[in-house]
């Protein structure tokens, strides 16, 4: 019983390291975006490999495998010369092992620090910010801690024969440690999934293009909506938890994405939000996209009143209105940027504000691209929910002044 003792107090010890000491800094989100780029530099590493039966790859896979190498080598090595790409293989499941089997012989150049020795950290990368693992550990790691306070009592009662005084002190020790790993690791991980905005959702979204694209910016139209209509899936399960206040199956946010094609000069794109509920992401695989986010609460489906869209439409009809008004005056300037200032002069500089609209993009499309021998630009819109859908809508503009160039506005509530 004394060694049962000991090892329960042993392990909490052990966790009390790696989930609290280890742990003493929140990550943030260029910590982040320093493993998003890392993963992206992975996903595209894989594309060099030479497989006779190439599928999708799946990143979720190997994320643990990527995750070693990420404590161990610069991501500059992942598309260095390595033997492996000169290899042929069969399958991913044959090339992807001998990639890290490659890359885990090579001598490490990269500073260690106390970052990944933080199991949190570490879980919260190898499981790429997923809220429900993340849900999934704390429930396990509660029972964890029950289990050992039972067990570490117990034995406490038994090694100290029942001297009230040295049980007691024994407990409270126990109590301490057990509750401070429990609040640390709640309040870490959750600061975790909230650091992953906006660089995780960017990648997730750039992966799924990357999935269905033969090459950069080659995906068929019908198969690019299935895409934008499913991602938002994947979304919610990414950073911020679920909404406890809520149905089980509510997530906190509601995600609204936009993909353009990117075919400069002959295209242009404008962008402008608040970072906390919008994101753009240039050259994501031959793509510009923009994912824009709303809590759960202001899109509720069952008290329409209050929902967020229905707030803006008369400010949407208004700013429509003034946009179509001004567009011909404007539409010749050179850059988006100038025809946008000049918009929000007219339109008013505070529409774009944490109680309005959260941002706006503006899309060009050239004449030269609408009547020459390229197809015009694709671009796919998917909304936040159907409410969205009926009241915010991708206004287009063609101009009369400057040869037939063609404008889409799109409005994130």
């Amino acid at each position: 019983m004394n060694d049962g003792g000991l090892s329960a107090q042993s392990i909490l010890n052990y966790l009390n390291l790696r989930l609290v000491e280890n742990c003493n800094d929140r990550m943030t989100p260029t910590q982040v975006k320093e493993f998003v780029d890392y993963r992206d530099a992975f996903m595209m590493a894989s594309r060099r490999l030479q497989v006779e039966k190439k599928k999708t790859l799946d990143p979720e896979i190997y994320l643990t495998e990527l995750f070693a190498t990420f404590e161990k080598h610069d991501k500059e090595v992942l598309n260095g010369k390595l033997d492996v790409f000169s290899r042929s293989f069969t399958s991913n499941e044959e090339a992807i092992p001998a990639f890290f089997k490659e890359l885990n012989g090579r001598a490490s150049i990269k500073v260690k620090n106390n970052e990944t020795s933080c199991l949190l950290r570490a879980m919260a990368y190898s499981t790429f910010f997923n809220n429900e693992y993340a849900e999934a550990f704390g429930f396990w790691l509660k029972n964890q801690l029950i289990d050992l306070t039972y067990t570490a009592g117990i034995c406490a009662n038994v090694v100290f024969d029942g001297n009230a005084e040295s049980i007691d002190s024994l407990n409270k020790e126990i109590v301490d440690t057990v509750t401070r790993i429990s609040s640390h690791s709640a309040k870490l991980f959750n600061e975790s999934l909230i650091a992953s905005w906006p660089s995780a959702h960017n990648q997730i979204l750039k992966e799924e293009i990357m999935s269905i694209a033969s090459e950069p910016g080659n995906v068929p139209s019908r198969i690019m909506e299935m895409v934008a209509s499913i991602v938002g899936e994947r979304l919610t399960k990414t950073g911020l938890p679920k909404n406890f206040k809520t149905a089980a199956d509510v997530f906190s946010h509601l995600y609204k994405l936009f993909i353009t094609k990117a075919v400069e000069p002959e295209y242009e794109l404008y962008f402008e939000g608040i970072y906390n509920q919008c994101s753009l992401n240039k050259g994501a695989f031959g793509f510009d996209t923009v994912i824009g986010r709303i809590h759960r609460d202001s899109a509720s489906q069952t008290d329409y009143g209050n929902h967020r869209s229905f707030g803006l439409i008369d400010d949407y009809r208004e700013v429509k209105n003034k946009i179509w008004s001004e567009m011909n005056a404007v539409s010749d300037l050179p850059t988006l940027s100038l025809i946008a200032e000049k918009l929000k002069t007219k339109i008013g500089k505070e529409f774009i504000t944490e109680s309005k609209f959260h941002c706006w993009a503006i899309v060009r499309e050239y004449a030269s691209i609408l009547y020459g021998p390229l197809p015009a630009v694709n671009s796919w819109t998917t909304y936040y929910d159907y409410v969205d859908l009926n009241c915010i809508r991708t206004l287009t503009y063609t101009s009369t002044t400057h040869d037939g160039d063609k404008f889409q506005f799109v409005f994130f509530a």
